[in-house]
């Protein structure tokens, strides 16, 4: 075996949720005649790879073939509730791969106090009316009083980024929906830190709960205040929200793994969930095309 080589060896321990369709590979550096420490994981679900993630992000590994990175973590730390950076987009589209933004929240939570700093952008494309009745917000209005629409993209993700260096968990609802966004937008966007979903985490964790799950449907059960939903500002702290009470109910998943192993989890639950789905739809003779299974980003992207 050549120098350099990278040797992977199959472990499952710190995936309670995921076994047994998905399997971790630990993944080794060969030198000198040796194995070196770990440099990397692999994610195997089912009969394919989802995702590397290496000791640094400048690669991945999707589909048998190093790609640019998607999903790459650089920290170990665990889920800490009293340090989030929550974040939510109200977007022209519903297809994360087709949306522009409208207005990007993020809302610091830190030292038992909130910061929320709201963003509107001109989008530079009409703003269909189905969006507008969502969000509030028209073609007109973004064009009178928003910011260019490459500024508000760029500041969004250089406040993600410095989040995460400032030891932030980045709280998304339905994660692969709005990251996504941010990377098809940007071509270079790339998951840097820890992400929590409550969106996937309340459907894993609860899944025989009966109801919707939208975002004001689990701040009803969960006793959660929202202002006005549909809001970038009130959404990113509702969701906020949720997830410090997702802590207390579920601590042992949530706050007793490293954010190494909650992320792996993450996609695991995602990806088994939206499986069930597609073979629910499928068995009813319904379209199945528009369900994607990656996590937190689409995987189209990765």
């Amino acid at each position: 075996m050549v120098d350099g080589a990278l040797v992977f060896t199959a472990v499952t321990e710190g995936m309670p949720h995921a076994r047994p369709s998905a399997w971790h590979h630990k993944c080794w550096l060969w030198k000198n005649r040796q194995l070196l420490q770990p440099v990397g994981c692999l994610l195997i679900v089912g009969e394919s790879v989802a995702c590397w993630r290496g000791r640094s992000n400048r690669w991945m590994w999707s589909g048998g073939h190093c790609v640019p990175p998607g999903l790459c973590l650089d920290t170990m730390n665990r889920f800490d509730p009293g340090a989030m950076l929550s974040f939510d987009l109200e977007t022209t589209s519903a297809n994360p791969l087709e949306a522009r933004i409208v207005t990007s929240a993020l809302v610091t939570i830190s030292g038992g106090t909130s910061q929320a700093y709201e963003m509107l952008a001109d989008p530079g494309v009409e703003i269909p009316e189905q969006a507008s009745e969502v969000h509030g917000i028209t073609t007109e209005y973004a064009r009178e009083h928003g910011r260019d629409h490459e500024s508000v993209l760029r500041e969004t993700i250089e406040k993600i980024y410095a989040g995460w260096e400032a030891g932030l968990t980045l709280i998304v609802f339905n994660a692969a929906y709005d990251l996504t966004v941010l990377r098809k937008l940007s071509g270079d966007f790339v998951v840097e830190g820890p992400v929590v979903d409550p969106f996937v985490i309340d459907k894993a964790l609860d899944p025989y709960r009966k109801g919707r799950r939208n975002l004001s449907s689990m701040c009803e059960h969960y006793g959660v205040r929202i202002d006005n939903a549909h809001e970038a500002t009130a959404d990113a702290l509702a969701s906020a929200r949720i997830a410090w009470k997702q802590a207390k109910c579920f601590p042992q998943e949530l706050v007793g793994v490293d954010s190494d192993d909650l992320m792996t989890n993450q996609a695991v639950w995602h990806q088994q969930s939206v499986t069930k789905l597609q073979q629910y739809f499928a068995s009813k003779g319904q379209d199945t095309t528009n369900f994607d299974t990656g996590w937190p980003l689409h995987s189209a992207l990765t």
